[in-house]
């Protein structure tokens, strides 16, 4: 994991909390929910052919086909507070399980603390088996927040999500306008060199 371009490793004080996962980012760069234009990996070809066979499934249309991929690693014990994920991805976006069968939890008012969550009135507990892919669309993924209760094992999860054209739109201007500025730059060092008598 550690040698991954974007491997992030949790804030110590989020570790002594329980809240807590190492990612690896793939496509886009996600950092507590926000998403950046900071250099990432692109989504390795393993990676692709399961997006064809959820494809074949019927967990996506063609244009609804994720290009971004957060690999979550939870130790046991470890939890995520409820969230709506960032509006800067499309919906809907898909979760597969690995290692371990855990919970999601969904609700306009999930309460509790530190990992005991409570889905409320109207929300719901969601049991994620061993190899499942949870499709979050509509209501369930905005407005309604979601959140992971403590695991009581070791589990990966792959949330594959499709960065919305507005943001790919940003971050292409923010590119462009980095590189017009580095031209100038180098316009402006070359003509101070040429003043100099170079």
């Amino acid at each position: 994991l550690k040698h991954r371009l974007t491997y992030q490793a949790p804030p110590e004080e989020w570790v002594q909390t329980g809240q807590s996962r190492e990612t690896i980012q793939f496509g886009v760069h996600v950092k507590c929910n926000k998403v950046s234009n900071a250099p990432v990996d692109e989504l390795p070809a393993e990676f692709e052919t399961l997006l064809n066979q959820l494809s074949e499934m019927g967990v996506f249309t063609a244009t609804q086909r994720p290009d971004s991929c957060c690999v979550n690693v939870y130790a046991e014990g470890s939890w995520i507070p409820p969230h709506v994920d960032s509006d800067a991805f499309d919906r809907p976006f898909c979760t597969v399980s690995l290692l371990s069968a855990q919970e999601v939890v969904f609700g306009d008012d999930i309460s509790g603390a530190a990992g005991e969550w409570a889905a409320g009135k109207g929300g719901l507990r969601l049991r994620m088996p061993v190899g499942s892919v949870l499709r979050v669309d509509g209501r369930a993924a905005n407005p309604c927040k979601h959140a992971l209760p403590r695991a009581t094992s070791r589990r990966i999860s792959l949330t594959f999500r499709r960065v919305s054209v507005a943001t790919r739109a940003r971050f292409l201007a923010i590119h462009v306008a980095s590189r017009e500025a580095a031209i100038a730059r180098r316009a402006r060092r070359l003509e101070a060199k040429m003043a100099r008598g170079w």
